[in-house]
């Protein structure tokens, strides 16, 4: 508001000639709550790749979340009750308690976005992630999920609560940028090291390349005890083969693309209260980035 009052060419394009017209706080607060609900920002969003990105072949298509801090209290969760059984091994013959299938195994068997989405939670929470550097971080908040094509172009952004694990978005991910684009590699990092999501990648006619998660594997994490109890320095893990290396490295899109939005599009603050609300801030800034960065696209 204190911007509109002094520049007077944004205030003209957003059709207040005098700043004595423009609004008050609370009607600019009403209108931003309708804008959420309509998901104004995500729908545009939409419409600009179906009109001027969809026709295109991109090569690479990169997901991965970030933090998102929020100035909010934290929901605090409620522990399922278990139902009480025997202590110890089950019997010879008798079977413990079925395991509660995860998310990633019941989307496996959804066909639309809206079903696998309706597991996923956005409410505000505390989470604890390792972050490049191999330290701790703690933040109160969610996660927004990006998939990036080349370009460093946004091409899909869902938020969920800062404890849903990474993966839990993955197909969600690429069945709407499937649905949007058309690109030839899915590129993550270990955190979606999965079998679910590499074939489902596979059935959209993408070939998933993604970082090898040691925890993964007996052989790998047995080689890495080896090496520590020797104190020997590890090795960068690679993947099948070089080319696949090379492909890999292109994964840096998404990485820029949050950097984008924290450092010059407003995201590293959100002040905003709830779920709906964060999200639209976030879509309006990934719209912003999408379009930028599109408009240095050679034609």
């Amino acid at each position: 508001i204190e911007r509109l009052k002094i520049d007077r060419t944004l205030r003209v394009i957003c059709g207040w000639r005098y700043h004595n017209e423009i609004p008050s706080e609370s009607k600019f607060s009403r209108v931003f709550k309708e804008f959420s609900q309509q998901r104004i920002a995500t729908k545009a969003h939409d419409v600009f790749i179906e009109k001027y990105l969809s026709e295109k072949l991109f090569f690479y298509h990169s997901i991965d979340a970030t933090a998102v801090e929020l100035r909010e209290k934290a929901v605090k969760s409620k522990k399922e009750v278990k139902p009480k059984r025997r202590q110890g091994r089950p019997r010879k013959g008798e079977e413990g308690p079925p395991k509660k299938p995860s998310i990633l195994q019941q989307q496996e068997q959804m066909n639309t976005t809206e079903e696998m989405l309706s597991l996923i939670k956005t409410e505000c929470n505390t989470s604890i992630k390792q972050n490049s550097k191999g330290n701790r971080h703690r933040w109160i908040g969610g996660k927004l999920h990006l998939s990036v094509v080349d370009g460093d172009i946004p091409i899909t952004a869902l938020y969920s609560s800062a404890t849903v694990h990474d993966s839990s978005l993955a197909l969600p991910l690429i069945k709407l940028s499937s649905e949007k684009v058309s690109y030839l590699y899915d590129l993550a990092d270990a955190a979606y090291d999965n079998k679910i999501i590499k074939t489902y990648s596979q059935k959209q006619n993408h070939r998933p390349i993604i970082d090898i998660n040691p925890k993964n594997s007996k052989k790998l994490k047995a080689q890495i005890a080896l090496a520590k109890s020797e104190k020997k320095i590890l090795q960068p893990l690679k993947l099948y083969n070089n080319s696949d290396d090379l492909h890999y490295n292109q994964r840096g899109s998404v990485e820029r693309v949050n950097a984008y939005l924290k450092d010059s599009y407003g995201c590293s603050k959100i002040y905003y209260q709830g779920a709906q609300k964060v999200a639209s801030v976030l879509a309006f800034a990934v719209l912003s980035v999408c379009i930028t960065q599109s408009l240095k696209l050679v034609t």
